[in-house]
C-alpha cells in the first residue's frame, strides 16, 4: 500500500517491515539477575563497566525472521556499555542515550514508547514491532 501523504517514506520503509526497539539497560539487567539475583540493583555492581550478556545478533536474526528489518533502536545509559561497542556497530543500531533518573532508573521513558507507537503506525508500513526487555522479546504483528 502507498502512502499519499508520505510519499518520501514509500521509498524507505518496505511494506510489512519490523521495528526493533531495544530497552537495552533491561534486557542486560535481567540477563544478570538471572545468573545472580540482586545482584544488578547493587551499586558496586550497576554502575561499572558491564560485560556483554545480551546476545545481539540472535535477537536481530529473531526480529529479521518476522520481516526486513527497518528500525533497529536501543534506549540505554551507555556510560557502562561500552564493550558491547563492537556488536552494536555490526548490527548498524540507532544508539539514543538515556540520562539516569533518579526515581526510576531503569525505565525507559514515555518518549522512547511514543517514538515506537509513531514509528510503528507510520502508513501502515511496519507489519511488526518487536520490545527486547528484562530477558525478554515482545512481538507485535498487524495484519
Amino acid at each position: 500500500m502507498r502512502d499519499p501523504v508520505v510519499p518520501a517514506l514509500n521509498a524507505v520503509v518496505p511494506t510489512g517491515s519490523v521495528a526493533l526497539y531495544w530497552d537495552f539497560e533491561n534486557l542486560h539487567a535481567g540477563l544478570v539477575e538471572a545468573v545472580d539475583p540482586g545482584a544488578y540493583a547493587r551499586p558496586d555492581n550497576r554502575f561499572k563497566v558491564q560485560e556483554p550478556l545480551v546476545n545481539v545478533p540472535a535477537v536481530i536474526a529473531l526480529a529479521a525472521s518476522l520481516g526486513p528489518l527497518s528500525i533497529n533502536r536501543a534506549y540505554c545509559n551507555w556510560q557502562f556499555f561500552g564493550r558491547y561497542r563492537e556488536v552494536l556497530l555490526e548490527s548498524a543500531m540507532d544508539l539514543v542515550q538515556l540520562f539516569p533518573r533518579a526515581a526510576a532508573p531503569r525505565t525507559v521513558p514515555t518518549s522512547a514508547c511514543a517514538s515506537m507507537r509513531w514509528k510503528t503506525w507510520i502508513a501502515g508500513r511496519i507489519s511488526a514491532a518487536s520490545w527486547s526487555s528484562a530477558g525478554t522479546v515482545t512481538s507485535r504483528r498487524w495484519p
